[in-house]
């Protein structure tokens, strides 16, 4: 009876394994957030965010590249210094699907994003005029006036 029980349990791992894949990417990345050219920015420090979501497909593929969750990892990163925007930093991702061998319709993925970089201060001039966070100032507010 226990002859066959290392030869089941080797099936039973290959199978699971076969039904198993992985993805990873990296994105260098300048900053998070436009600001204004004469602004001044102060560095805070090196920081990470994290940001993972679990989903289930019947056979589709999920969004990787969810900005959602992209902007997540950024915030995170971000919240811990207690800065306005992430500086020099990377972006990646590692994404798993696994299913269930011989029932490839339905998929099971995990996607993972991570944000690492220098958070930062931005510390507008008197000429400035003060933005929210992640917002673009317009083409009149960038070029100074004629």
């Amino acid at each position: 009876m226990t002859k066959w029980l290392p030869s089941a349990l080797i099936l039973l791992l290959a199978c699971g394994a076969l039904g198993c894949t992985s993805a990873l990417a990296v994105f260098p990345t300048v900053q998070s957030h436009q600001i204004p050219g004469d602004a001044k920015v102060v560095p805070l420090g090196q920081a990470e965010g994290t940001s993972e979501h679990f989903e289930v497909t019947f056979g589709g593929l999920v969004d990787l590249l969810d900005p959602n969750s992209q902007q997540e990892a950024v915030r995170e990163a971000i919240q811990k210094k207690q800065g306005d925007l992430l500086t020099d930093y990377v972006l990646s991702f590692y994404a798993v699907r696994a299913a269930i061998p011989g029932i490839d319709l339905l998929n099971f993925w995990w996607v993972h994003w991570k944000a690492e970089g220098t958070v930062a201060k931005v510390e507008l001039t008197s000429s400035a005029p003060p933005l929210p966070p992640g917002s673009v100032p317009s083409k009149s507010e960038r070029e100074p006036r004629q």
